[in-house]
């Protein structure tokens, strides 16, 4: 970079003088990256180790490891890197350090919008289309690594763009070496090309990930409105009907048996219904509801001898108030499905959060790149603190691989809860 051709030029001005400079400018960029590492590594260990030893193996966990992965990765090794090519902006000699640099950034940022983008259509197929061919548990796998081959494949023209290359300072006679587009690429139609495909297909992305969650909210929405709906028009039908029948022992048969439907899926671990339904399944299984309905039936009722059904002395006084209280039982069931919806719909609203976290913070950053590309005396006269409150702007990308790991932990009651106990050992011993 250089600075405003104003400023006034020493004579005895050395390369470390200006690198000293430079540096000064991006002591606010290393000072967010300094704390994101720890929390970025730290928290995405979590991440890995809870949902690679804990976690049954579902599409949910496959694509949260490979966001975890992805975000492990820049914690641990971009970010460290990054710091030091702040250190030393003028004394980049490397141009192999310079080339994997930029390689590994774009590789883990096209990565992770394109596996938000697979979570996105498997959610919809999931949400929209239930009765249709669903993906895998293998093909969640095989998807994840061809995610891993195409970003590859994008990210490839880096190695012809990026590296180690010249660039003027403000002394005339000192040249600086920066990671950067190479001089001689600088501007050209080719530069031009890449960074405008970037843009595009990232903002084509940003589209097509608004479309999904579109749908899947509008989808949500309709369900829930429907199942108001259900409730209103059988609270008025409901009242009054399990009164008094004359049969203590009955109504106490009713009301075990609506106290056991409560407690039989309260029963089962937390993890077993998100890990069966992932937010899958918004609609109401209705048929779990009828075969409960009718084993109800058949416990206050006996049989004749030909097989057909008849009510005993005892239960014929009490047959009316029990058939009544079939509709107060279907609602604590109902209840208990709203509750599992709510258990079932975390996994989505967590990906949507990553999703819009995600394109929130990235989007800046090629805009800017390619504005920078065609307007390099708009960047070169910056001032000194326009310098550092661009360098710090450029840091956002990097928070979305540390954010992921809080958002886990707020939507994850599983993961929270073993967060809970970790450190809850680890301050007791101390």
């Amino acid at each position: 970079m250089s600075f405003n051709q104003s400023e006034e030029v020493g004579v005895n001005v050395t390369l470390d003088q200006l690198n000293s400079e430079v540096v000064a400018t991006k002591y606010g960029a290393i000072i967010i990256l300094g704390i994101l590492i720890p929390l970025g590594v730290i928290g995405n260990g979590h991440v890995l180790h809870f949902y690679i030893f804990k976690k049954k193996n579902t599409n949910t966990r496959v694509f949260v490891c490979c966001l975890a992965v992805i975000d492990f990765v820049a914690s641990s090794i971009c970010f460290p890197w990054v710091i030091s090519f702040n250190f030393n902006p003028l004394e980049s000699y490397s141009d192999a350090f310079c080339k994997i640099l930029y390689i590994l950034n774009y590789f883990l940022a096209v990565g992770e919008v394109l596996m938000l983008l697979v979570i996105a259509v498997e959610r919809y197929r999931k949400i929209c289309e239930p009765f249709k061919p669903q993906i895998t548990l293998k093909q969640a796998k095989v998807i994840s690594a061809l995610v891993f081959i195409i970003t590859f494949v994008l990210t490839t023209p880096v190695l012809v763009l990026f590296g180690s290359t010249e660039v003027p300072t403000r002394h005339p006679n000192i040249t600086g070496y920066e990671c950067n587009v190479y001089k001689e690429l600088r501007g050209t139609f080719w530069e031009t090309l890449y960074q405008g495909s970037v843009l595009f297909i990232a903002m084509s992305l940003c589209i097509i990930l608004f479309v999904l969650y579109s749908l899947i909210g509008v989808k949500i929405w309709r369900h829930q409105a429907r199942m108001t709906r259900m409730t209103s028009s059988k609270e008025t039908h409901e009242d009054g009907l399990c009164t008094d029948t004359g049969q203590p022992q009955n109504q106490e048969n009713a009301k075990a048996f609506i106290e056991l439907v409560k407690r039989e899926p309260a029963s089962k671990p937390e993890g077993a219904i998100a890990d069966r339904m992932h937010g899958e399944d918004i609609i109401t299984d209705q048929t779990q509801s009828s075969e409960l309905s009718t084993t109800s039936n058949r416990n206050f009722r006996t049989e004749t001898q030909d097989g057909l059904p008849a009510f005993s002395q005892d239960s014929a006084n009490s047959s009316s108030g029990v058939d009544r209280c079939t509709d107060r039982k279907r609602r604590a069931l109902k209840n208990v499905e709203v509750e599992k919806s709510k258990q079932m719909k975390r996994p989505l609203y967590m990906f949507f959060c990553i999703t819009l976290f995600y394109l929130i913070s990235y989007i800046p950053y090629p805009i800017l790149r390619l504005y920078k590309t065609f307007n390099m005396n708009w960047y070169n006269n910056l001032s000194h603190s326009e310098h550092i409150a661009l360098y710090m702007a450029i840091c956002t990308p990097y928070l979305n691989n540390v954010v992921n790991s809080f958002i886990y932990m707020i939507f994850d009651t599983h993961y929270r809860n073993e967060l809970k106990y970790v450190y809850g050992r680890l301050f007791r011993r101390k």
